[in-house]
């Protein structure tokens, strides 16, 4: 996935070079500049997410915890208490809070049935 989009760079250098009467190397460094900015505020935006109903399956809690910490999952699940604080393409940062305690860890979107 590309996260700049390098046509619409390209455009605003032109853009800034016509509008401000620049050479073209300050143009596309400015422009560069905006692109990434765009990018960084664009990852700050992502915040906590409730899922409604989200589950994980049994196997890869089985895999991967204590059955103590099964259950406090189980029990956050039970009470729609896990929470998307991450997201990345292909897993999810989850924080699941219950009253035996709050953990958080990284599942992949495949093991996450919302």
């Amino acid at each position: 996935m590309k996260k700049y989009n390098l046509s619409e760079i390209m455009k605003r250098a032109w853009e800034l070079k016509k509008q401000f009467e620049v050479p073209f190397k300050e143009a596309l460094k400015r422009s560069w500049e905006i692109a990434k900015e765009a990018v960084k505020k664009a990852e700050k935006k992502v915040s906590e997410i409730r899922i409604e109903n989200l589950s994980i399956k049994d196997w890869f809690l089985n895999k991967n915890f204590t059955q103590n910490e099964r259950y406090a999952i189980k029990m956050a699940e039970e009470n729609n208490e896990i929470t998307a604080v991450k997201q990345t393409e292909k897993a999810l940062l989850l924080k699941a809070n219950s009253e035996y305690g709050m953990l958080t860890f990284w599942a992949p979107k495949s093991v996450c049935i919302y």
